[in-house]
């Protein structure tokens, strides 16, 4: 299952960006630098871009948890 994290919200006018969780006084003037801060800062390398929304967001993995099976004594399960 993947989660999206937003990480980066756009500053209008133009292609300028904050980090959400960051120093809230630094915008970055491209994307390119934004991503290339985000990349020093955790290595990540996969991202989802909401243009519409103005969001960047890192994706990540999580393993889906594996169903409890429920077992019954009537049938011998346990």
């Amino acid at each position: 299952m993947e989660i999206k994290t937003p990480i980066f919200k756009r500053v209008p006018p133009g292609d300028r960006w904050m980090e959400i969780d960051g120093d809230q006084n630094r915008i970055f003037p491209t994307l390119t630098e934004a991503l290339e801060f985000y990349f020093q800062k955790t290595k990540g390398r996969q991202y989802f871009v909401d243009a519409i929304g103005g969001t960047i967001s890192i994706v990540s993995d999580v393993p889906e948890p594996e169903p409890e099976i429920q077992t019954f004594s009537i049938y011998g399960d346990y």
